[in-house]
């Protein structure tokens, strides 16, 4: 290169990190000369393509206004320790390669007290530690403050985009890719935003990808990324974050098995949680677009013992006022079986949430469908809305579960279908499709337009345990008609309410029992449904089961039907009730011609 080349360059504010001193081989120390570099005031810095400039231990580049690196085809090598990229202001790199040295100690890039910095089409490895603990082990740490490593310090950092990078987690010796974190510890001083990370890839760290993190991170929006082969929750959205967006990602297997296991914890490919039951909730965040590729062998590590907590595809916790859609989500086999109150593998797995809305879910090979585990007033009592949820294939356990114990649940659950062959319980001593519990007065679950259905004998419909109920066009289709585990209960549904709570919270009960042999169940009450003896608790609306004879047995209302099954020609469709009592009066109805 021609000295009047340089000299043309350095003019227009270009200059070349050799241009100080740099060698570029991978083994001298070139700190000096880049930091010499970015203190000439140079608006584009040059690292040569096939060059990789090593930097020591603990370096800082400060100082960093209105520049570009440009480094197609070159590396930065950290030596040792950490890169401290300090008040960074419309700083980007391009096409650099960072490397981390895989040394047995912790090592991350921290972006601190930034405003509008950029990475494009870089790549990111060798970070974290080669052996045991790894947990502040990231490529990228995104920090508020200029303290980088006090999460609390106060500081604000905003604008970083992240786009068609490579990030490689080294088996999984890197806990993070990207880090964006506020802390939740008073005073809450420190605010992240306006993060956007689009069109990368993440490959195989030890927890997250990518960690959207904290209550005063805010803002984010991860994008057409794809994670492969990734510890726990690859996009995470945590410790009460909000008004992030994460939309159109794959994730391509969970190995679970993470070096380490210290922290009992549920994995998901989906997580939008708060931090704790009290306060810093996740809120207003929105999670559409997201495909999900589970193998069951990567499940077995967190289907029993002491840390394990079970498996899922979405987790909702200490959450309120997200909205979750539109997910495909599948496993090439239905996983092991849990231990019990533990998830083999749920669609969907809600803990202490209030008006989030869950919908378009399409699951492939789930273990449980619906899991609501206890619930917190704190964020409080709207409610969690679940809608247009499926799997293809069978269940192996509960298709729907709402337990709450005394507080108060409210949930809504439309366009559910699930299949299941109940061969075990996530409920201890269940047998029910559907176990729904809470018995606070408050309490409420409405069911309508849904499926449910069993192909092994001796299971029953759904369980209630709740005050308030309300069924519209449900239909639970299961074996048999002649064993139940309730002993004094109907095959199709059980009903029990707590103290004379249902005489001011009537059951709306539109339903449709299919294969229940209506001389071989015991009904008990007006409707064929067991109310656990309580009065006042007649439902109103219609409810239909099939059957090839009329009742002889338990009282029954005026409007009660029964369909003939199996229709045939010349028969008719069914008998109706004409005069209450037991069993009643009953009358042929719709000529089959």
């Amino acid at each position: 290169m021609s000295k009047a080349f340089v000299n043309a360059n350095k003019l227009a504010g270009i200059v070349s990190v050799k241009d100080f001193g740099a060698v570029g081989n991978g083994i001298a120390d070139d700190t000096i000369a880049i930091q010499a570099a970015i203190a000439s005031g140079a608006k584009r810095i040059i690292l040569q393509a096939g060059d990789t400039y090593a930097i020591a231990a603990y370096t800082t580049f400060s100082n960093l206004d209105d520049v570009i690196f440009d480094g197609y085809g070159s590396s930065i090598k950290l030596l040792s320790g950490n890169l401290y990229i300090k008040s960074p202001t419309m700083v980007k790199f391009r096409g650099v390669h960072f490397q981390g040295n895989v040394l047995d100690t912790l090592q991350t890039i921290y972006i601190t007290n930034f405003n509008d910095i950029e990475f494009s089409d870089c790549k990111f490895s060798g970070f974290g530690k080669s052996v045991g603990a790894k947990a502040g082990s990231a490529c990228l740490h995104l920090i508020a403050s200029d303290t980088a490593d006090a999460y609390s310090a106060s500081g604000n950092s905003t604008g970083a985009v992240i786009s068609n990078c490579v990030f490689e987690g080294d088996s999984r010796k890197t806990n993070f890719a990207i880090r964006a974190f506020t802390d939740f510890i008073s005073p809450l001083t420190s605010t992240i935003s306006n993060v956007i990370i689009t069109n990368s890839t993440f490959d195989e760290f030890g927890w997250n990808a990518v960690e959207i993190a904290g209550p005063n991170t805010s803002g984010c929006i991860v994008s057409n990324c794809v994670a492969n082969r990734c510890g726990l929750t690859p996009f995470d959205i945590d410790k009460g974050s909000h008004d992030n967006v994460i939309s159109n990602v794959t994730i391509n297997r969970l190995l679970g098995n993470i070096d380490n296991n210290t922290y009992p914890t549920r994995i998901a490919a989906i997580n939008c949680q708060g931090a704790d039951a009290s306060s810093n909730y996740a809120y207003n965040n929105l999670i559409d677009g997201v495909t999900i590729n589970y193998m069951s062998t990567d499940l077995t590590n967190f289907a029993s013992g002491a840390l394990a907590q079970g498996a899922c595809f979405v987790n909702i916790a200490y959450a309120k006022n997200n909205i979750i859609k539109n997910v495909v989500a599948r496993c090439d086999s239905v996983p092991a079986e849990a231990n019990t109150s533990k998830p083999s593998l749920a669609g969907v797995f809600v803990t202490v949430a209030s008006g989030n809305i869950i919908s378009d879910i399409l699951l492939t090979n789930a273990a449980e469908g619906i899991i609501f585990d206890y619930h917190n007033t704190s964020v409080g009592i709207n409610f969690n809305e679940f809608r247009n949820i499926r799997n293809i294939g069978t269940l192996t356990r509960e298709s729907i579960v709402v337990r709450a114990d005394t507080l108060y649940p409210k949930n809504y659950f439309k366009d559910i279908k699930f299949i299941s062959a109940m061969s075990s319980s996530y409920i201890p001593s269940n047998s029910s499709l559907v176990y729904l519990s809470g018995s606070n007065i408050s309490a409420m679950v409405i069911l309508e337009n849904c499926y449910f259905k069993t192909s092994t004998v001796g299971k029953s419909g759904v369980n209630f345990l709740i005050p308030r109920l309300a069924l519209n066009n449900v239909e639970f289709d299961i074996a048999d008609g002649t064993s139940n585990y309730f002993a004094t209960g109907s095959n199709g549904i059980r009903l029990h309410f707590g103290s004379n709570s249902c005489q001011s919270n009537p059951v709306d009960a539109s339903i449709v029992f299919n294969n229940l042999s209506s001389s071989a169940v015991v009904f008990q009450n007006t409707v064929g449904m067991w109310d656990g003896g309580l009065w006042g608790t007649t439902p109103s609306g219609n409810v239909m089961w099939t059957g090839s004879s009329t009742p002889s047995n338990c009282t029954y209302a005026v409007g009660t039907k029964i369909a003939t099954m199996p229709p045939t020609s010349g028969s008719f469709i069914g008998w109706v009730c004409i005069t209450s009592g037991t069993p009643g009066t009953w009358k042929t109805y719709g000529a089959i011609s």
